[in-house]
């Protein structure tokens, strides 16, 4: 039996350096990337807004290290490529031996593609 991959997708999370280049196009520093696991709504925090449910993602990075500060951009790519692009709403690491890593809760996600 196969191992289960708890952190199937990648992330790359990105803070505003507060600049723009010479095309007036924000500028950002990479906080994080490398693999993390997204999880929608499976664990009970859906919540019914204008008629129609919604879900707040989540994302855990295998990482307790990472600094994830309040509107950070989080691109997260998925096993078959679609990309996703969300601002960061609250992060929480755990750091402990047996159990580690950082926990960042989603807000206003959208596709890049659809652009």
């Amino acid at each position: 039996m196969e191992p289960v991959n708890f952190y199937p997708q990648t992330c790359v999370i990105r803070r505003s350096s507060g600049q723009t280049d010479v095309n007036a196009q924000e500028m950002f520093t990479t906080v994080y990337e490398g693999e993390c696991g997204l999880q929608r709504g499976g664990n009970g925090n859906t919540f019914l807004q204008g008629g129609q449910f919604l879900d707040a993602p989540l994302i855990i990075i295998p990482d307790p290290a990472v600094i994830v500060l309040t509107n950070d951009e989080v691109l997260v790519t998925d096993e078959n490529g679609r990309q996703m692009r969300f601002t960061a709403e609250q992060a929480e690491s755990i750091h402990d031996a047996e159990l580690a890593g950082c926990t960042v809760w989603l807000k206003t996600g959208d596709t890049p593609d659809a652009d």
